[in-house]
Parts: structure tokens; C-alpha cells; sequence
């Protein structure tokens, strides 16, 4: 039996652990004296982006990877469409109530903002609940 496991998953797994650990702090703690633009700006726009458009690490990740590398980002994607996934909807109009024009975004935001800075290759797979694994691939 093979137990070698490929660079790339291993990554991914190390990723994946890091964003359900960070996600588990931040349900421990009490927000009650925050607005959802201080809850926003603390824990969403680092990949969000300040005007929460999807773009604030992007760039950032692709400098940083070696080619072959994997930027993964764990959200509630919508369907393009924006018809299913109720809770990334949800998303979506406390974004637009908070911000205006923000939105939670789909796999075609998400195709799009990583080729504007050179990923080449996508992959989502679905996770537990409204979860998707969107990855990028340089």
C-alpha cells in the first residue's frame, strides 16, 4: 500500500484544517458589541477584500505560490445562476445591507478574479453544509 500522500492534497488538507480551526475561534467569542462592518473588517476582508469583491488575497497568493501551486478558499459559493445555496443568498443580502454593492460570490467571481492574475486551472468541490472548496491553480 502506497502511503505516500502528493504535495498538492497534503496542502490542501494543512489549508483546509487551519480555515475550520480560525472558523471555531471566531464562534467561541462574543460579538455582541460589533457592527457587521467591524465583524466584516476583522474576519472576512483579508480574502474579501476591503469593498468585499473577492480580490483581497488573490494576487497576494499568486505571487506567493510556486507554479503547480493551490490557492483554496472555503466559502458558501452560489450557483452562477444565483438561484441555490440559501446561506450564501443569505450572505449575499447582509453583504449588500451592510456594504451596498457587496455580494457572496459564485464559481464563475471566483474563475474570474484568479485568471485576471494568471491561475490557470479550478476545481470546487463540495463540503459539508453550504461549504465549497474553490481552488486555483498557478
Amino acid at each position: 500500500m502506497n502511503t505516500h500522500v502528493p504535495h498538492r492534497f497534503s496542502s490542501i488538507i494543512v489549508a483546509m484544517i487551519l480555515l475550520v480551526l480560525a472558523s471555531v475561534s471566531a464562534h467561541a467569542q462574543d460579538f455582541s458589541g460589533y457592527t457587521g462592518v467591524h465583524l466584516y473588517k476583522r474576519f472576512c476582508s483579508s480574502c474579501h477584500g476591503d469593498q468585499a469583491r473577492g480580490n483581497g488575497t488573490v494576487a497576494k497568493a499568486f505571487n506567493a505560490l510556486s507554479e503547480g501551486g493551490a490557492f483554496i478558499a472555503i466559502e458558501n459559493l452560489i450557483d452562477d445562476a444565483r438561484r441555490t445555496n440559501a446561506f450564501g443568498l443569505l450572505m449575499s443580502l447582509n453583504m449588500l445591507i451592510e456594504f451596498g454593492d457587496a455580494f457572496d460570490y459564485t464559481g464563475a467571481d471566483f474563475r474570474g478574479w484568479c485568471s485576471e492574475v494568471g491561475f490557470k486551472r479550478f476545481e470546487f468541490i463540495s463540503l459539508a453544509g453550504a461549504a465549497s472548496a474553490a481552488i486555483a491553480y498557478k
